[in-house]
């Protein structure tokens, strides 16, 4: 790279294009460039050289005004911005979108630079299907990059020389190592059980921004390495970055460390008169490079709001990419450009903190009536919208989330909307037990209350105990369940039920269908065992609880555990709305190999029909995957005869829990 010393860099706005043009062509279609999403990756490495040089060349003579300089340029380069952006979208998706809870939380959070670390809180994959309708996911890098200058000016500043107050650029070379080499060893090895941590997290992400500011430093000083890599020609190197683009997900790691070594390379072997240079150079590449942040921005919100309304279809892209140019274009000329380069008074250094917190606490305001009122601005058919069965439900008649029914709290008494008493005192109570799989039956048991009479008890989500085992990393206690159900037995009467559904595919099932991970380890007596010794174990404990709970006359049923699906979901309330007429993934649904399904659960299902067997039909076994799923089809799909049967890709809708009413009506009548 010519003229280290100068503040702008033509060449590096051009990589900013290319990286946003990958990025964008990923979150369109991932199977066209599965790895585009490394784009951000790209924007990390080039923020951290920019900064760098920004802040070498600084002359500041105390820290308070060092400081403040810096974040009033950091201010004013990405709030101004961020904050239209997630306004207007918030706006947007609430004409569409009955519930965006968790959406707007995101926006909310992405207005201080926390996105990220709610997206760990609520365990969104940045991969996963919810992820794709969220419009304010991409909203992590920022966080991320936030977080990181709370650092890294405070580095800078150390390296001054208390002689001089110049910067010793090795004295900051090596703090900046340092924290560099601990943040990768981090991200290689953390990914493997947490990878939606490793993912947002700025403390595994900091070596990517570091890595910019360490080629920076590095190339102030001539060396024999650096003149040999200047002559390595460009184009083999922007031509691997490309392949790169092209691995899959699953080589994440290693596309990550090429894809950051790589750019680095190639922007110590751009050289004036060479191809890559004089492309990455081009009057409009460095156009698009300049508005990138803009496009950023606003491509995602855009695409995610059409997938929850027409959809993408190759008719469709034209119209949506015009549309990212034009706000790309209004946000950049009209917000982003006069904020950052006419530096008006109004928005000097001495006003600028003062102005950000009333503009934060207006924004905040503005997210939470929004969030609040959205249904005033929803224009769907407001009758065709159900309750979720998952975040939100109905117990009574009335509406509880998910937080509400947890198993001690419910076993105590002290969550008396969680329980149904039945409508005569010789009515049986059917007991709940198990995970999300569990609660997205809960609109069948309400109908089975309101219309026959029975009561039913939640115990909340919180899981069926399986015995000893790792999940992501981290042990399993299932003593308190353990306690609950023997309790609950106890307290069971003649002819109450004992019902368990529980998402076995996540425990038993060779693999995950949906696309997610399965790291259950599972173990007895602190040695590993196998999933089949697992299984074999948790047969012999629903064999034990029978007999107490036929000891007591009264039932045990268990359901089969349902199918999922792997790709985008579009919610179910969505799916009936007249906006969503044109798209495909209502018409269709997801879908997913009949076969292919009932193979990977039969180890699971074979076990709950030997049980059965075993209890001379004492267990009773009901099945609902072949009314999911009828025995002609080969494919199971999300949708069925008109009705959208999930809610998402693997929990079923009000409609797919209420279809198979009569069949576990008569189930319980022939008790």
């Amino acid at each position: 790279m010519d003229k280290i010393r100068k503040l702008y860099f033509p060449e590096l706005d051009g990589l900013r294009a290319f990286a946003v043009l990958i990025v964008i062509i990923n979150h369109f279609n991932k199977e066209l460039l599965p790895s585009g999403f490394l784009g951000v990756d790209i924007f990390f490495l080039i923020s951290g050289f920019v900064i760098t040089s920004s802040l070498i060349n600084r002359e500041e003579s105390n820290f308070w005004e060092f400081i403040t300089n810096f974040y009033t340029r950091r201010i004013k380069r990405i709030y101004p911005a961020l904050i239209a952006c997630v306004i207007l979208t918030g706006l947007f998706l609430c004409l569409f979108n009955d519930n965006p809870e968790y959406e707007m939380k995101t926006a909310l959070t992405s207005i201080f630079g926390l996105s990220n670390i709610y997206l760990i809180k609520i365990s969104m994959n940045y991969f996963s299907q919810s992820a794709e309708i969220n419009p304010f996911l991409h909203t992590w890098s920022l966080g991320v990059e936030e977080q990181f200058y709370f650092l890294f000016p405070l580095l800078v500043w150390n390296s001054k020389l208390k002689t001089s107050k110049k910067f010793s650029e090795s004295k900051l070379f090596f703090s900046i190592g340092i924290f560099a080499i601990f943040s990768l060893i981090l991200f290689v090895f953390l990914y493997q059980n947490y990878k939606t941590i490793t993912y947002f997290i700025v403390i595994t992400r900091f070596w990517e921004i570091a890595s910019g500011s360490l080629l920076f430093l590095y190339l102030q000083k001539k060396s024999k390495l650096t003149e040999k890599l200047t002559k390595i020609p460009s184009i083999p190197i922007f031509l691997s970055i490309i392949i790169v683009l092209f691995f899959p997900l699953k080589n994440f790691i290693i596309s990550t460390l090429l894809i950051i070594s790589l750019t680095c390379i190639l922007i110590i072997s751009l050289r004036k008169q060479t191809i890559v240079y004089s492309f990455l150079t081009n009057k409009k590449i460095v156009y698009l490079g300049l508005l990138s942040y803009s496009l950023y921005l606003w491509h995602w919100p855009i695409i995610a709001i059409s997938r929850i309304t027409i959809g993408i279809h190759w008719w469709s892209i034209p119209f949506q990419i015009i549309l990212i140019l034009i706000f790309a274009f209004l946000s950049y000329f009209y917000i982003e450009k006069p904020i950052r380069k006419n530096n008006p008074k109004l928005l000097n250094k001495r006003n600028i903190f003062f102005i950000s917190g009333i503009t934060l606490v207006i924004a905040t305001s503005g997210i939470f009536l929004i969030n609040k009122f959205n249904y005033f601005f929803y224009i769907g058919n407001k009758e065709l919208n159900k309750y979720t069965t998952v975040f939100k439900y109905r117990i009574n008649g009335k509406e509880l989330n998910d937080q509400v029914c947890q198993n001690i709290l419910v076993f105590n008494g002290q969550r008396p909307e969680c329980i149904v008493k039945p409508k005569k005192a010789n009515y049986p109570t059917i007991h709940l037990f198990g995970d999300s799989h569990m609660q997205h039956y809960l609109p069948l048991f309400e109908k089975i209350a309101r219309e026959n009479g029975y009561g039913y008890q939640f115990y909340g989500r919180s899981g069926f105990p399986i015995g000893e085992r790792k999940s992501m990393g981290s042990l399993v206690d299932d003593k308190r369940m353990y306690f609950i159900i023997d309790e609950t037995i106890k307290k069971l009467s003649k002819n109450d039920i004992f019902l368990i559904s529980e998402r076995h595919e996540r425990n038993f099932a060779p693999n995950m269908l949906d696309g997610t991970d399965n790291l259950i380890q599972f173990y007895e007596k602190d040695k590993e065992i196998t999933k089949e010794d697992a299984l074999k174990r948790y047969e012999s404990y629903l064999k034990s609880i029978f007999k107490k709970i036929n000891e007591k006359e009264a039932h045990l049923i268990i359901f089969q555990p349902t199918h999922s699906f792997k790709g985008i979901t579009i919610p179910a309330n969505i799916c009936r709305q007249w906006f969503s007429t044109l798209n495909q993934m209502c018409k269709e649904g997801l879908l997913v190999n009949r076969e292919l399904s009932l193979k990977n659960l039969l180890n699971i299902r074979e076990m709950h029909l030997r049980i059965a067997t075993d209890t001379n039909n004492g267990i009773k076994i009901f099945d609902p995957f072949p009314i999911l799923c009828p025995e002609e089809k080969l494919d199971c799909s999300q949708v069925l005869e008109k009705k959208v049967l999930y809610m998402d890709n693997d929990h079923l809708s009000e409609e797919g829990a209420l279809i198979m009413y009569e069949d576990f009506l008569e189930l319980l009548e022939n008790l």
